[in-house]
Parts: C-alpha cells; sequence; structure tokens
C-alpha cells in the first residue's frame, strides 16, 4: 500500500492456518483506540478465495474482530475499534489456505492508534460507465451521509479541494470526456467542518462515444487470440478458461467444435470452451450505439453453434438505466458440422428508439460435458449490424407434415408481422420473385404439389404501409411418393 514493503501469503498447496502476530501493543494512553491496516486479495474469477481473520489478544485469550474472504478493490483499508480492549494487547493475522493457488493475500501499513473524529470511506468501487459519466459508490466510514469528492485526470496530483460537495452514495460524476481515464478521491463529511481523510483513486475509464447507426461490425480489424478491449468493444468472464477469443484462421483450435471458416472475411469471436467449469459465462460488450436515425431499430448477427457440450448464447440491450436481459436466447447445439451455414439472429430493437443510445452484451456458456471430452462447445458470432429495417424478415425456415401433393411450412417472425408471402419453386430453379402465395398464415399448408419432388419454397413478410421484408430461402424439401402408382408403371 505504501513503500516498498509488505506481507503476504503463498496461496500455493493445501497447508494448515498461517499466522503473523504483533509484539505488545499498550493502547492505555488511547481515549478511543482503533487498529488499521490494509489488504489486498483476488481469487483471478475462480471463486477461490483464502480466508483473512484478525484477531486480538487481551491478555487471557484471543478474540476475533473481523474475517475477510472476498476479492478487494486493490488495496483496500480496514478499520477496526478496540474500544473494548485496555491495557496490553496483541494483534494476530491468520490466514486459512483457500485449497487452491489463485489467491495469495497481502497486508501491509498496521497502525494502532487515536480513532479519528470522522472516519474515512472503504471500498470504493466504480459501477456503470458511459462516454460521458460514471456511477462511483462506496462503504460509509460510520453513520455519516454525505460525502466529497474530487474528480482529476489520471495521473494528476489531486488538490485536496472537492469538485463536488455533499454527494450521495452512490454519486454519478457527469461531464466526462470519452475514452479517458480518470482518479476519483472520497471524503467523509461528518458536518460542522469534520471530515474525513481522502481515500484513493479509485481509477476509470470512460467509454468511447456513441457510434451512430446504422452500425456493422465485421471484426476484421481486431487482433486475433484472447480478447480483451479494443476497437471500443470490451470483454470479462467468470473463468479465465471460458472466455471470448478471435480466430482468423478458420476454426476455433478445438476438433469437432466451431465453424469451419467466419460468416464474411477471416475474423470471428468464439467463446473458448477448452478447460473451466460447467456454467461458466463471457461476457462481450459493444460500443454505445446511437440510435436516433433510426426509426424501427433491428440488430441483426450470425451465429454458429456446432459441439455436442453447446452451451446458450444470449444477448442483453442497456437503455442507459438497466440491463434488459434474454431479448435474444439459443441454447444447446444449432448445427450438425463445421460446415453448416452460419445462422442469422435478427432482434426487434424499436421499444429502446426512446432511450437514443445503447449498448449490446453477447452472453455465451459452457455447456455441460455430453460425451467424451467437455471442450465440444465453442459458440461463435460474426457480423453484428444495427440497421433500420421497417419490415422484418422471417427466419428459421422448417417444413412439416409433408405428403404426397402438400406440405406444412413455417418459420419464425417478429410477433409485429401478421402477414406473408411465399414462393415455391422446383428445387434448383431460379426464384422468379412473384409470390405464389400471398397473404398467408403461419404456419401454411401449402397444396397443389407433385409427388415424390423436391421444392425450395422462400416467405418474406408482409407489413402493410412499411412494404416488404426482403425474400428468405430456399428452404428445400421432398414431396412423399405416391401411396398408388398407376399403370403402366416401371422403375
Amino acid at each position: 500500500a505504501s513503500g516498498g514493503y509488505f506481507a503476504w501469503i503463498d496461496d500455493s498447496g493445501n497447508h494448515a492456518p498461517s499466522t503473523l502476530t504483533s509484539p505488545d501493543i499498550d493502547i492505555s494512553g488511547l481515549t478511543n483506540p482503533l487498529l488499521s491496516f490494509y489488504h489486498v486479495s483476488h481469487d483471478e474469477g475462480t471463486g477461490d478465495n483464502a480466508t483473512l481473520d484478525v484477531e486480538v489478544f487481551d491478555g487471557t485469550s484471543w478474540n476475533n474482530v473481523a474475517t475477510y474472504n472476498t476479492n478487494t478493490n486493490g488495496w483496500e483499508q480496514h478499520y477496526i475499534s478496540l474500544a473494548a480492549y485496555t491495557g496490553t494487547i496483541k494483534v494476530r493475522f491468520t490466514i486459512t489456505d483457500s485449497g487452491n493457488f489463485y489467491d495469495d493475500i497481502a497486508i501491509d501499513d498496521i497502525a494502532v492508534g487515536e480513532a479519528p473524529s470522522c472516519y474515512p470511506i472503504t471500498s470504493p468501487s466504480v459501477g456503470v460507465v458511459t462516454a460521458t459519466s460514471a456511477e462511483i459508490s462506496w462503504t460509509p466510514g460510520d453513520t455519516e451521509t454525505s460525502w466529497d469528492i474530487e474528480v482529476v485526470p489520471s495521473g494528476a496530483t489531486p488538490s485536496g479541494i472537492a469538485t463536488d460537495t455533499g454527494v450521495t452514495n452512490p454519486v454519478t460524476v457527469s461531464n466526462l470526456s470519452p475514452q479517458t481515464v480518470y482518479d476519483v478521491y472520497i471524503q467523509s463529511d461528518c458536518g460542522g467542518g469534520d471530515v474525513g481523510a481522502w481515500v484513493g483513486p479509485v481509477s476509470f475509464e470512460t467509454a468511447c462515444a456513441a457510434l451512430m447507426a446504422p452500425f456493422l461490425e465485421d471484426f476484421e480489424n481486431f487482433s486475433t487470440g484472447t480478447f480483451e478491449e479494443e476497437n471500443c468493444w470490451t470483454a470479462d468472464a467468470d473463468n479465465s478458461s471460458n472466455d471470448w477469443n478471435i480466430d482468423g484462421s478458420g476454426s476455433t483450435g478445438s476438433s469437432d467444435t466451431g465453424p469451419n471458416n467466419a460468416y464474411s472475411g477471416n475474423n470471428f469471436f468464439y467463446l473458448e470452451t477448452s478447460g473451466g467449469s460447467t456454467g461458466s459465462e463471457a461476457r462481450l460488450y459493444s460500443p454505445f450505439i446511437d440510435l436516433s436515425s433510426l426509426s424501427k431499430p433491428v440488430l441483426t448477427f450470425f451465429y454458429h453453434m456446432y459441439g455436442d457440450d453447446t452451451g446458450d448464447l444470449m444477448v442483453d440491450v442497456y437503455d442507459g438505466t438497466s440491463w434488459n436481459d434474454n431479448v435474444f436466447v439459443v441454447s444447446g447445439q444449432q448445427h450438425t458440422s463445421g460446415s453448416d451455414p452460419w445462422k442469422e439472429a435478427i432482434v426487434n430493437l424499436s421499444s429502446y428508439v426512446s432511450a437514443g443510445q445503447i449498448q449490446l452484451r453477447f452472453r455465451a456458456t459452457k455447456g455441460p460435458k455430453v460425451g467424451t471430452y467437455d471442450y465440444n462447445g465453442d459458440i461463435s458470432i460474426d457480423d453484428i449490424s444495427v440497421i433500420n429495417v421497417p419490415c422484418l424478415p422471417p427466419s428459421d425456415l422448417q417444413v412439416n407434415n409433408i405428403m404426397e401433393t402438400s406440405a406444412e411450412l413455417g418459420w419464425t417472425s417478429d410477433s409485429s408481422v401478421l402477414s406473408w408471402n411465399i414462393e415455391v419453386v422446383p428445387a434448383g430453379n431460379t426464384r422468379v420473385g412473384i409470390a405464389t402465395d400471398t397473404g398467408i398464415s403461419n404456419p401454411y399448408n401449402k397444396t397443389g404439389l407433385q409427388p415424390n419432388t423436391a421444392y425450395d419454397f422462400y416467405v418474406q413478410s408482409s407489413c402493410g404501409v412499411d412494404g416488404f421484408s426482403s425474400w428468405v430461402g430456399p428452404y428445400t424439401f421432398v414431396t412423399a411418393c405416391a401411396t398408388n402408382e398407376q399403370a403402366p408403371w416401371s422403375d
């Protein structure tokens, strides 16, 4: 925390608790004795935190006064009242191993002294960050309800003069510049001119300025490999073994999973599922996107989900206030080979027009082990766009109940679309572009077909004053053989 030295414990292996004990400390000269120290702990996303217990010896027995077993935000200062003790004491710090090797705990700047009249805040953290604002929160030092903050460009020396006074917790700092790193310092205000010591800095970087829609990202200008942040996109993950990667060579590096090629160009994102654990989630965040120029915005992207261990792919939308989860969800294996064509996802964003700016979040999870190996679950996405589409096209064409002269044609469509047109032609024939059936419902029983014949069918949405969508297809099917062949007959 200060200087060049600190005490730390190696979390490797599985050992008995380790202790660090202070010398005798005479607190008889203190009116309101206080123990303070700095502590850092981080499990690297594994959930395996070591445990730090703080105990005080009162001359007769050891008394536990605090326990810490969660991640800290860098070095965090802790305050523990010693008002219950008199005379001479000792302080003991005990580390209990996590059972893994990820959490080397460190402590520094241990002090026993007079408690301040206004306690400093602890555990400052950063919440939602936009291009021009950031939410800052903290743990109050005591019972105070007012605080001062100072915001400065990262690395600048704070003046000790608040840029905002009498703020609440949390506070949203506004009027910031996009793509800029800032440091924030917080001070308790206990009233009557009594203030705590400044605490900080807590640092953050504002987001990129919002990109104007129509918007398209094909990831061709991204670096390949494990992804964290580039071109205003960011990512994080529950487990470092299951994170978003960018491939540029045509595969995800594991057999029997992933596509053989990008949807377009060379690069695409994929969830790496080698290692890690079932349910581990990775998150990919887009830049903010300004929808103000679109009247009927739509998110489109292409996905490939091949592998028997495939988990879930989910899309969320941040509307400036909160995340709207699961606006699109697809679960499990959707492709049977790496050569299968990518599927297109279409998500109506019209309900977010009033928000002005949105952010997209793509979440993917590692699925449960099905076969011999547990790494056959790489989920891939490519060519993400936000565009204006007055009439949403259908998707996921399908054919059921195939008979000799009829077949039930179906598709997935947005709930706002109530009518469709189809064109059915012999398989391989060029589509004319003129509907064979208009104003139909979904599903639709197509009749008048020939037995044992291959057909292609195409479908488009009919949206009234908003016109028609693009044609989608073909989907190929073969009608059933005739039940009774008529003579003369040969084969």
